[in-house]
């Protein structure tokens, strides 16, 4: 679509980018000139050292990179944590907290929650564990998927300071119908619905379903289209 508009664009590892003085360079001698960033900031980290011209173009502002280092505070799960934190409570009005409290699961730092003296093999069905700062659904584990077994051997090899803990919650479950070579057939599906916002202003739906109770695509996902249906005038 970029081509076509007469913008040369290019998909490329940003371990293949060369600063110079005038600015950033892909591998083929192309200038750079904006960037739709798809490596996750952990990503980038790891590989720190392979990626400097990257950096170094960013922090002088020789690119326009959309995906820009701060939406970090939102993807890294922390921020579920700090919401809860009695010191963010404090600076919201009540009608925030109040919002927190009701669509935000209660989240604690695994280390933490532990040293309370609380227990995480008891009532394991209302728990769920994933690492503070990764994607994909990776080292996620929802008590509720695991017997106690598992579930005590997942606990133990788990890095408490690097781990959350969060109460579970089932996503909405609704019968749908699925497409079949010779039909259809009518399936329960988890329902994970996602609103978009630019600019101040909705601006979609992304509609996600999985037979099981964790909404990933190593667990069955599917993503669904949106048909947003308004009376006629």
């Amino acid at each position: 679509m970029f081509e076509e508009r007469e913008i040369p664009t290019i998909i490329c590892d940003i371990r293949e980018l060369k600063k110079k003085r005038d600015g950033l360079y892909g591998p083929d001698g192309t200038r750079i000139t904006a960037i739709y960033r798809r490596a996750v900031t952990s990503d980038i980290m790891n590989h720190f050292d392979e990626v400097t011209d990257f950096l170094e173009a960013v922090s002088e502002n020789q690119i326009c990179l959309i995906g820009d280092f701060r939406t970090q505070i939102v993807h890294n799960k922390v921020i579920f944590e700090v919401l809860h934190h009695q010191n963010t409570m404090e600076m919201l009005t009540e009608s925030e907290r109040s919002f927190i409290i009701e669509h935000v699961p209660m989240t604690y730092r695994m280390e933490e929650f532990l040293a309370m003296g609380h227990s995480l093999t008891e009532n394991k069905d209302q728990w769920i564990i994933k690492p503070q700062d990764s994607y994909g659904a990776r080292g996620v584990y929802p008590g509720t998927l695991y017997t106690q077994e598992e579930w005590a051997e997942i606990l133990s090899e788990a890095d408490q300071k690097e781990y959350l803990v969060q109460r579970f919650y089932t996503p909405w479950c609704q019968t749908s119908y699925k497409l079949l070579h010779d039909g259809m057939e009518k399936t329960p599906f988890y329902h994970l619905t996602g609103l978009f916002v630019y600019d101040g202003e909705f601006a979609g739906v992304y509609s996600r379903v999985s037979r099981r109770k964790i909404i990933s695509t190593q667990y069955s996902e599917i993503a669904l289209p949106t048909l947003i249906v308004s009376p006629k005038a």
